[in-house]
């Protein structure tokens, strides 16, 4: 079962079944990262700006634990960026 962002937020701090872990990364990445990426064959368009690795890779939206419950819920899944 496919799940979006919102519904495996849901279910992870609910303790329910989720259809995989989260992908997260902290510290963001390193130009020397993203430029063997690119060399490796990663499309320019995912190094075109700050988020885009993170949405080319598919990792799970960020939001901060004081975040109110209302933003997450209209949050719901966040668009791909086009082009990858």
């Amino acid at each position: 079962m496919l799940m979006t962002n919102k519904e495996r937020l849901e279910a992870f701090t609910n303790f329910g079944e989720t259809d995989r872990t989260f992908r997260l990364e902290t510290i963001g990445f390193w130009d020397e990262t993203i430029q063997r990426w690119l060399g490796e064959g990663m499309p320019k368009a995912a190094a075109s700006h700050i988020a885009a690795p993170y949405i080319y890779f598919q990792f799970d939206p960020m939001l901060p634990a004081s975040a109110p419950a209302t933003v997450v819920a209209l949050l719901g899944d966040l668009p791909r960026l086009a082009g990858f």
